[in-house]
């Protein structure tokens, strides 16, 4: 049974995270609006008609069942029994009463010199998730003894970052994120900085134990992590300012996505922009960081710009062998860049299935030692994806959205790949599609063609208009469009015929069968003209 205080409540009460386990609640508006009440008069016995002035203008007939029925959704989501009640009892006859914990008027950590926190990926250390909690535990006790008395260490494991912390902010964060390995058992990478500052001080990834070791050689690792952070603190303050920028926390092809929204006006800006890194690297030959940079390039236009690209010159062979022979060039000389390496592994897969088993033992020697979990987290999930593993591939997604910031570009684009890998499944993708649009409602009109359940046609006005503003040369290049950045990679025939069979059945029926390519439809194993929700 669950205890109260296991469940964290966000301050906006939009969602509710379990300490143990992880797992996270949404709440609805109108369940919003009654924690709010809730919250506010915890232990007060609240008539129906309190709560049903709550939630007034919010139901379309609000009425004493309506808060009934809400007050069931609650504790179903809480895993709350009306019988043996730990957040909301029943007065009957009189309503109902909050016998939880209060809301926190601020965080643990405010005021405090240290935050330990957040704690990431417990959740996924499976066996070994009690180590990576005893091991945070005995960080902060450690960090406490090396600190002044008056200098608070405060174990904080969903302490939220900058403006959304509530109160006097801490000095500092020690930021952890645990994964479980093959090898080592369990390790652990560490960020120390500034709080409410993106830039590190200090990064690191250690091993914190063999699965076989005591309390003895947790503790130990936890001294000697202590010992370097108080060290880097120490330093940091005597110059008045950040160490070295560390690798960023998402991959490399998130931040030129990003910067591709501000620039791509159209086609001509790719040209411009690919010619001014080969400008580049004719200057500087040795300049490898832009070679990778110039083969995302090549990568991304058609991502974000490939249904205009394919309705003229297709030039996918070349920039294939192009992007192959960049990253080739620059491979031996990224060992000690993380985001580049993931990203290596991530375009050698894509350009050339021949290069699978090459992109493969790249990205997992580098996910066995990097710091960079995001980026390698993302990069490992889309391999999967691609090699068939798609409960894999959907567990090291989540465990990158751990890692990211909601409503971010780079959150934003992990939900994307995750709706590809959820709808490669048969049924699948209906709550991770929902999740996107909901976080981003704009992906519902830009992706709606190509990203939702095909048992769900569901087309908003701007879909709908788009579709009848199509001839046929567009709607082929739609379709060569999703098989070329997305269904190809997928070795299953099976995949690759659900993640096209959106798109598919929405053009057919306007276009006629023949609109499918021959070399989409081979490749899919799509037989005779595909229907609306038909495979």
């Amino acid at each position: 049974m669950n205890h109260p205080d296991l469940w964290h409540f966000e301050p906006a009460l939009d969602r509710a995270t379990h300490r143990w386990d992880g797992d996270e609640v949404r709440f609805t508006r109108a369940e919003r609006a009654l924690l709010g009440v809730f919250f506010s008069r915890p232990g007060s016995v609240l008539a129906r008609d309190t709560l049903l002035d709550a939630i007034s203008g919010l139901e379309c007939e609000a009425t004493d069942r309506s808060v009934d029925f809400i007050v069931h959704c609650l504790r179903k989501k809480l895993a709350d029994s009306a019988r043996d009640p730990l957040y909301i009892a029943t007065r009957y006859g009189e309503g109902y009463v909050w016998i939880g914990p209060s809301a926190p008027a601020e965080r643990p950590a405010a005021g405090a010199f240290i935050v330990v926190g957040p704690v990431h990926g417990l959740k996924f250390a499976e066996n070994l998730n009690d180590r990576g909690w005893a091991f945070a535990v005995a960080l902060a006790h450690r960090l406490d003894r090396l600190t002044p008395d008056e200098r608070a260490v405060v174990l904080d494991a969903d302490c939220p970052s900058g403006e959304q912390f509530s109160g006097d902010p801490p000095r500092f964060a020690v930021d952890l994120s645990f994964v479980k390995t093959t090898a080592r058992g369990l390790d652990c990478v560490y960020r120390l900085r500034s709080f409410g500052t993106p830039v590190p001080i200090a990064a690191d990834r250690l091993t914190i134990t063999p699965d076989w070791s005591g309390i003895e050689a947790i503790e130990a690792r936890a001294a000697q992590l202590a010992i370097r952070i108080t060290g880097a603190i120490w330093a940091s303050l005597q110059v008045g300012g950040p160490g070295p920028a560390c690798s960023a926390l998402g991959p490399l092809p998130v931040s030129l996505h990003a910067a591709s929204r501000v620039m791509a006006v159209g086609c001509e800006t790719w040209e411009d922009a690919a010619r001014r890194l080969r400008r580049r690297l004719r200057e500087n030959p040795a300049d490898h960081a832009a070679r990778i940079a110039l083969a995302t390039t090549l990568h991304s236009r058609y991502v974000l710009a490939g249904v205009d690209l394919l309705m003229t010159a297709d030039e996918r062979d070349e920039n294939d062998a192009e992007i192959q022979s960049l990253v080739n060039q620059a491979l031996p000389h990224l060992a000690a860049d993380a985001s580049h390496t993931f990203t290596a592994a991530k375009l050698l897969y894509f350009a050339d299935k021949n290069n699978r088993e090459q992109a493969l033992s790249i990205a997992a020697r580098a996910l066995e030692t990097t710091a960079a979990l995001a980026a390698g987290f993302t990069v490992w999930a889309q391999l999967q994806m691609w090699e068939g593993e798609l409960d894999r591939a959907l567990q090291f997604y989540d465990q990158a959205l751990e890692l990211s910031d909601h409503g971010t570009s780079f959150h934003i684009y992990l939900l994307v790949l995750k709706s590809q890998a959820a709808m490669a499944l048969d049924p699948g993708g209906a709550a991770v599609v929902d999740e996107l649009n909901s976080v981003k409602p704009a992906t519902r009109d830009e992706l709606g063609l190509f990203l939702a359940p095909t048992a769900r046609i569901d087309l908003s006005p701007q879909i709908e208009a788009t579709m009848a503003a199509m001839d046929r040369d567009r709607a082929r290049a739609s379709l060569r469009f999703m098989h070329y950045v997305t269904a190809r990679h997928f070795r299953d025939p099976a995949h690759r015929r659900h993640v096209m069979r959106r798109p598919v059945a929405l053009l057919v029926p306007r276009f006629g069968s023949d609109i499918v390519p021959a070399d989409i439809r081979d490749d899919t194993s799509l037989a005779g003209p595909p229907g609306p929700g038909t495979p």
